[in-house]
């Protein structure tokens, strides 16, 4: 992932019991944000994500102690926002080998992710219509 924002060598984090730690941690768990990107314009028409063939994009940001640090590239959001929104995957993501002390705007952080994938993912759109309660056949 690449920062946000800008966070000098200086600041701590106050843990509680009064311990003080840097923003960023290796191993320490990172909270998602995830949001589908508003309607895009293409040769000037506005059209939805679902006009534009289910290729849906948006933008997937982490925050580390209550605070926005980051987020991940454009292209990995792209393929993960679709699957989230269906509820087919969930993503954990840590702090990390060697995170940076100071960061500055636009630096990498590097990040550790775990995704899961749900069963719903591995079945074929005739067994999702079914569990929808959707007839699939005619007869």
């Amino acid at each position: 992932g690449y920062s946000t924002k800008r966070v000098p060598a200086e600041q701590r984090i106050s843990m509680p019991g009064g311990e003080l730690k840097f923003l960023l941690c290796r191993g320490d768990r990172l909270e998602l944000r995830w949001s589908v990107e508003p309607k895009r314009t293409r040769g000037g028409k506005t059209i939805s994500t679902d006009a534009a063939g289910g290729r849906e994009g948006g933008t997937i940001r982490f925050d580390a102690h209550g605070q926005e640090v980051g987020k991940l590239p454009a292209q990995v959001a792209k393929a993960l926002v679709p699957l989230l929104i269906r509820r087919m995957i969930d993503v954990e993501v840590f702090v990390g080998s060697h995170p940076p002390v100071s960061i500055d705007l636009g630096s990498n952080i590097p990040l550790v992710v775990h995704i899961s994938l749900y069963s719903v993912a591995l079945r074929s759109p005739g067994q999702l219509m079914a569990a929808a309660g959707v007839a699939t056949g005619v007869g």
